[in-house]
């Protein structure tokens, strides 16, 4: 397994942050040229037994294809795919410092979520979904982009209680068929959320062909299980669902809606997502009277599951500080290592450490630095803690004086370069402090909108503006011919990626 960081193709990779039915992904960046900032991007490379087959990677550019043309806020953005220069495939999509909902469900702090908050979050998973299902090509016509593989692992949390859907484009392209195997273990704990139909398909090992109700029947099992507080077991011989509401009351109409769409005939479940999100809405509205789940839920995250995301926000504080250029390049293909040499550790997400999540970063010094997000020592930069081993240690002899040293010139010497070391490292943190990355993303409906900042060209929409350093406050116009100019003041604060997406208004013809 090579050392980290190293540069594959145009990307550096810091680390492995988990494997999928597909293959491993990394969290990284972008190498560009100028390049003053970069921010964090998690990166899907294949497993060789896949990438060797022509048709599946075929199949997984047309999957990516289409992936690229969502632009959802609740939607990890896709930012770049193709096949690296050793002949892997790949995906490099957002990064979100969240983590899995399931994960969230399964803490023993959190517990149970209340009626609110599972309302919430089905219902911004509806419209994620819809946005998804109703998306349209250049040419206008609806693609019906299907994620297929919905489950509580694809959905993540921030501390905000913010959303984030993951996987799009990763059908396990049409499955984890390709391979000819049996169901991975990672698909067959997503059994519960598959609809009968794609279930049958995938243990009979023919590639699925669905539509979007598969994604609705995966809506309604994340809602059994939010309103339940259980987990979904996988039903038989395509029986319906039991009722939930074993560990609390949940209101009949609220038990109806969960029901119809898991309805194991998919004409008999809800046509759209946004039919379920209406059908919740009014079945719940006295339910969500006053309520605030999205503050509430990101309180929790924050209390219970908030030092992941710390720990992962330090690391990439780090990682930016590294000189990209001095990265050594792999020279061995990634798609050649067998999947269980590519890391100690598995994890069931795509975007977070696992629980036993374990990073080895090389660093330029003689210093081995072990960074283990779960351990409870040291809080350095967060929650992660930082266990330092000299490689050279000086021992003194029993019975010697422990003064004696302090007498040698070369440990006298050494101190002192090591006292210098610690004072310079400490006046370039602060001189960096205020160097965090930020970025705001520009989009327009429609496309190609000339944008300009502070009275700047800086391209067309879409476009993502990342800089470094200070923010400050940002003139923002969208200007196209035939539209009304659209105008905005932004002042983005550190760490954050706020998006502008406009709709201009089309100017009446000329009498």
């Amino acid at each position: 397994m090579p050392q980290f960081p190293f540069r594959a193709g145009s990307y550096v990779l810091f680390a492995e942050i988990g494997a999928g039915t597909l293959g491993t992904v990394y969290i990284g960046c972008e190498l560009t040229e100028g390049q003053t900032g970069w921010q964090p991007l998690a990166v899907r490379i294949l497993d060789g037994s896949i990438s060797q087959r022509p048709d599946a990677v075929r199949l997984f550019l047309d999957e990516q294809r289409n992936a690229a043309l969502l632009q959802h806020q609740s939607i990890s953005w896709l930012h770049d795919a193709g096949v690296l220069p050793d002949g892997s495939p790949f995906m490099a999509c957002e990064f979100v410092f969240g983590v899995p909902l399931r994960e969230v469900l399964r803490s023993q702090q959190v517990g149970m979520l209340s009626l609110q908050q599972a309302i919430y979050l089905c219902r911004e998973a509806c419209d994620a979904l819809h946005y998804a299902h109703e998306r349209y090509d250049m040419t206008g016509q609806t693609i019906e982009v299907v994620h297929g593989q919905f489950s509580a692992d694809s959905l993540l949390v921030d501390m905000e209680g913010k959303i984030k859907l993951i996987d799009f484009g990763c059908l396990g392209t049409r499955n984890a068929t390709v391979t000819n195997v049996a169901v991975p273990a990672r698909l067959q704990r997503r059994m519960s959320y598959m609809a009968p139909e794609l279930r049958a398909q995938v243990q009979a090992g023919m590639v699925p062909n669905i539509d979007r109700t598969a994604d609705i029947y995966s809506l309604g099992a994340l809602l059994w299980e939010l309103l339940s507080g259980e987990t979904l077991p996988v039903p038989e011989n395509d029986d319906p669902p039991p009722i939930p509401g074993t560990k609390r009351s949940i209101p009949m109409q609220l038990t109806k809606v969960v029901l119809k769409a898991m309805s194991p005939r998919r004409e008999e479940r809800y046509p759209t997502a946004l039919a379920l999100r209406r059908a919740l809405e009014s079945e719940a509205a006295a339910v969500m009277q006053g309520a605030s789940p999205a503050a509430s839920l990101g309180q929790i995250i924050a209390t219970t599951l908030g030092h992941r995301i710390e720990g992962w926000q330090s690391h990439v504080l780090r990682w930016q500080q590294v000189d990209l250029l001095q990265v050594p390049e792999l020279t061995e293909p990634l798609s050649s290592i067998p999947a269980t040499a590519q890391g100690p550790w598995r994890s069931g997400n795509t975007n977070v450490g696992g629980q036993n999540a374990y990073i080895s970063q090389r660093v330029p010094t003689s210093i081995s630095q072990r960074l283990n997000l779960q351990s409870g020592g040291q809080l350095v930069g967060g929650s992660t803690s930082i266990r330092v081993d000299l490689s050279q240690r000086t021992q003194v002899a029993q019975g010697s004086e422990p003064t004696s040293l302090l007498r040698k010139p070369l440990f006298l010497g050494l101190l002192v370069i090591g006292i210098l070391s610690i004072a310079i490292a400490a006046i370039v943190r602060i001189s960096r402090s205020g160097s965090e990355q930020w970025s705001v993303y520009i989009d327009s409906d429609p496309r190609g909108a000339q944008i300009r900042v502070n009275g700047q060209v800086q391209g067309n929409t879409p476009k993502r503006i990342v800089r470094s350093g200070q923010p400050e406050q940002l003139n923002i116009e969208i200007v196209k011919e035939g539209f009304e100019a659209s105008r905005a003041l932004l002042v983005p604060q550190p760490g954050q990626s706020p998006r502008i997406e406009v709709k201009l208004r089309e100017l009446p013809a000329p009498q």
